[in-house]
C-alpha cells in the first residue's frame, strides 16, 4: 500500500497526493476502522485524488494484470500470476478466471 510522491514516472502521484494517501489511512486505523471496510472503500473509489484520496491507489498502477495480481495476493492471499498464461495444475484458478478477475480492474 505504498504511495510514491513526485519524479518522472507516471505511476506517481504528487506530494500533496501522497500525503491525503497517508492522512486518509492513518486516520481508518487510529479510528479502528474494520479492514475490509478499509478495502472496500479502496477498491471502490472514485473522483479525484484530492476530494477522495482512496482513488490513489489505483493512480499507481497503470498496467491491469499488475494491479489484478497486486490485489489478489494483497487482499485475497492468493498468487494468481500462472493463470495468466496456463490454468494451475494444483490451484483452482484458470485463465478464465484470471482474465475475468482483471476485466474489472480494465474499468479503472
Amino acid at each position: 500500500l505504498q504511495i510514491r510522491s513526485t519524479g518522472n514516472n507516471a505511476n506517481q502521484v504528487s506530494y500533496k497526493s501522497a500525503l491525503l494517501w497517508y492522512e486518509w489511512l492513518r486516520d481508518r486505523v487510529a479510528s479502528n476502522q474494520p479492514f475490509n471496510k478499509i478495502v472496500f472503500e479502496l477498491l471502490s473509489a472514485r473522483g479525484g485524488s484530492f476530494k477522495n484520496p482512496a482513488t490513489n491507489y489505483f493512480k499507481l498502477e497503470s498496467d491491469v494484470k499488475k494491479m489484478t495480481e497486486n490485489v489478489a495476493q494483497v487482499f485475497m492471499g492468493m498468487r494468481i500470476q500462472c493463470a495468466q498464461c496456463h490454468n494451475h495444475p494444483f490451484d483452482r484458478w484458470t485463465m478464465d478466471d484470471y482474465y475475468g478477475f482483471a476485466a474489472f480492474f480494465a474499468q479503472v
